[in-house]
């Protein structure tokens, strides 16, 4: 049971060092300071996944810096694209894409992370985790037991938070395209059923607003059209939290709709 515990620890550890380590890198490369990760909190999950995969798997082969950089940069590569992979299946968003980093796969992993996966893993045999083994052998096991049980409750119970935000967010992005649907069947009835975006047809009927103001259907579509905006402006801390960690995060149903959610909040963060 103390192996059990110590394995807690060791993943509350690379998670949190991995939520530094993604969050600084990001706030490098996008010059501005960026709160990376899936969880609430200060934790990235996923490294915490390649850490523990790599310490299990490598720690039985030769200490080879050759063999540690090139099965960990496998092992890591692996578990980031079936992660991505199994993130799109589950919640129909697509939540990092490389798409536009050259020698990239699907958009989900790309050769840059990879290398830098390799190195993290010649560290992590090296030096990080026999570190961590020496700490933990210094630490009490009742507060080891203490500490690992209130970190799994406290993650079960981010998760679920997470997890609701994700499902609401997709519920809002389902009732916009709903309202969507409607204004465009309202536009067909009114006349505007030309082959142009819904944007360049809802432009066109406002044109007109002044010359036909009391037309019921025009007044229709006004409704519908303020209650998307109502919807895209009601966004809830979580939600506004994972759109800020992802900000490059798509939605596999309804893009569009998520990227004017998007500019709805970044138009509300440059008014404030």
């Amino acid at each position: 049971m103390s192996v059990f515990f110590s394995y807690v620890f060791f993943f509350v550890v690379y998670s949190f060092f991995g939520w530094i380590t993604e969050s600084i890198y990001c706030s490098f490369k996008e010059k501005k300071l960026s709160n990376r990760g899936f969880l609430t909190g200060p934790f990235c999950p996923i490294y915490a996944v390649g850490a523990l995969a790599i310490v299990l798997v490598l720690g039985y082969l030769p200490k080879n810096f050759l063999i540690i950089f090139f099965f960990g940069m496998l092992i890591t590569t692996a578990i980031e694209y079936l992660t991505g992979y199994l993130l799109e299946i589950l919640f129909d968003t697509k939540w990092w894409d490389y798409s536009d980093i050259r020698f990239n796969f699907q958009g989900r992993i790309c050769l840059e992370n990879s290398l830098f996966f390799g190195v993290m893993s010649l560290l992590l045999i090296f030096f990080i985790q026999p570190a961590l083994v020496r700490t933990v052998d210094i630490i009490p096991s009742i507060v080891l037991q203490v500490f690992a049980i209130v970190f799994l409750m406290y993650f079960a119970i981010d998760f679920t938070l997470t997890v609701w935000s994700v499902i609401r967010l997709n519920k809002r992005l389902e009732k916009i395209n709903s309202i969507a649907l409607s204004i465009k069947e309202k536009l067909d009835t009114y006349g505007y059923n030309i082959t142009s975006g819904i944007i360049e047809r809802l432009d066109k009927l406002f044109e007109a607003k002044e010359r036909d103001d009391e037309n019921p259907v025009l007044k229709s579509i006004e409704s519908l059209f303020y209650r998307i905006k109502n919807i895209q402006l009601d966004n809830k801390i979580l939600e506004v939290r994972l759109i800020k960690a992802f900000p490059h995060m798509k939605s596999k149903k309804y893009p569009e709709h998520l990227n004017g959610i998007k500019k709805q909040l970044l138009n509300f963060r440059h008014k404030n």
